[in-house]
């Protein structure tokens, strides 16, 4: 009945090891389709506007134009292997899950706060206050607060929105939103996710 007992554990135990295992795998196949992604994109972005200069020089198949072709592509791939590998190990400082979400220059989140309107409002012009690099830009009387983020190594600077909504007496809902100042920004090396994170995880511990 023991013995039984034991191979009855062990046959358990190797199984959650196998589906554990398979999920790895699963989870790893997800995260290389999503950094394919992002690579064939940065490539399509690097190399789209000079290959439309040379547009009028590809109707004239000669030796020139295919060194040019090939210079472009070669130049569009070394700046993709290095733009996406730089921007991807950023985003893992700061998050361990590789999504399309977390590679994004774009954020997004939301939470509920146990603060009152005109505290969230308060707590949120203060941490662009004290924050190193962020100034306030606008605020209106309906809970909207528009912040910039100054230009960096990592990108041009961030304009920061953030917009409080009162639930009830005690609670507020915060939605904070991070991009680019420039529209055309693909990667910015995890600088709005960055910006979102500390935000978020500072609110969420009040």
């Amino acid at each position: 009945m023991k013995m039984e007992g034991v191979r009855l554990k062990h046959m358990i135990m190797n199984l959650v090891r196998k589906m554990a295992h398979k999920e790895d795998r699963g989870r790893g196949a997800n995260q290389l389709r999503i950094m394919i992604s992002l690579y064939v994109k940065l490539l399509c972005y690097f190399t789209a506007p000079l290959f439309l200069v040379i547009l009028p020089f590809m109707l004239y198949k000669t030796y020139m134009t295919t060194l040019l072709i090939l210079s472009i592509l070669l130049v569009g791939v070394l700046f993709t292997l290095i733009v996406g590998t730089l921007h991807v190990r950023e985003v893992k400082k700061i998050t361990e899950s590789i999504s399309h979400e977390s590679l994004s220059a774009r954020q997004k989140r939301s939470l509920i706060a146990d603060l009152t309107y005109k505290e969230a409002i308060d707590w949120c012009l203060r941490f662009i206050e004290e924050t190193k690099g962020i100034k306030l830009v606008s605020q209106n009387p309906r809970g909207l607060i528009i912040a910039r983020k100054k230009l960096s190594f990592k990108s041009f600077g961030n304009k920061i929105r953030l917009e409080v909504t009162r639930i009830d007496d005690r609670s507020t809902e915060i939605i904070i939103e991070s991009e680019p100042i420039l529209p055309t920004t693909v990667v910015d090396f995890g600088e709005s996710l960055q910006i979102i994170d500390i935000m978020y995880n500072k609110l969420r511990r009040l």
